[in-house]
């Protein structure tokens, strides 16, 4: 007996609603007052409610809010460390703050290959797989506190681009029809 597949409207979230390509909920500053409840619902009904992925429900609720903010800024690279993705992408990629679709498997496995991910960072987040680099990190960043007020530095967050929308949809496609 053949087996029957269902698929959430997770996939056409991407194609139906404005969004930033990407975004880790684990740093967000927002002002209040973007936070529109009556929006949250129908994208939790339409889109997110039956989700098998759960942690992509907040990221993809996170943005689908910044998507529709005009003034919208992504926290620099140059200061910020967000270090999910070491296992696809190296030091540099994550010191400019870059994103990938793909890469290969087992990127960073030293602590070596990540210690240059810290230089000149002001703000760390680690995670996804770069959390079990923050113990190993410690000693550094006590080392290199920061005693004076800083001031972080943005860059304008665009939406989706086709590309970004292809990649996104054909993920969450795959995710939710192929389960674990």
């Amino acid at each position: 007996m053949a087996q029957i597949i269902s698929i959430t409207n997770g996939p056409y979230l991407v194609w139906k609603e404005k969004m930033v390509p990407a975004l880790n909920a684990g740093i967000i500053i927002v002002n209040p007052e973007i936070l529109n409840f009556d929006y949250l619902e129908k994208l939790t009904t339409k889109y997110l409610i039956n989700c098998n992925e759960y942690w992509w429900t907040e990221q993809s609720a996170w943005a689908c809010l910044a998507g529709k903010v005009h003034k919208r800024l992504l926290l620099s690279g140059k200061q910020v460390r967000v270090t999910s993705g070491t296992y696809k992408r190296n030091s540099l990629e994550i010191n400019n703050n870059s994103y990938k679709y793909f890469g290969r498997k087992g990127m960073m496995k030293e602590y070596s290959e990540f210690e240059p991910t810290l230089d000149g960072g002001i703000i760390f987040h680690f995670a996804g797989p770069g959390k079990y680099m923050f113990k190993k990190s410690l000693p550094y960043l006590d080392a290199h506190k920061e005693n004076e007020v800083v001031h972080i530095t943005g860059e304008v967050e665009q939406t989706l681009s086709f590309r970004d929308k292809v990649m996104i949809s054909s993920r969450l496609f795959l995710k939710e029809t192929f389960k674990k």
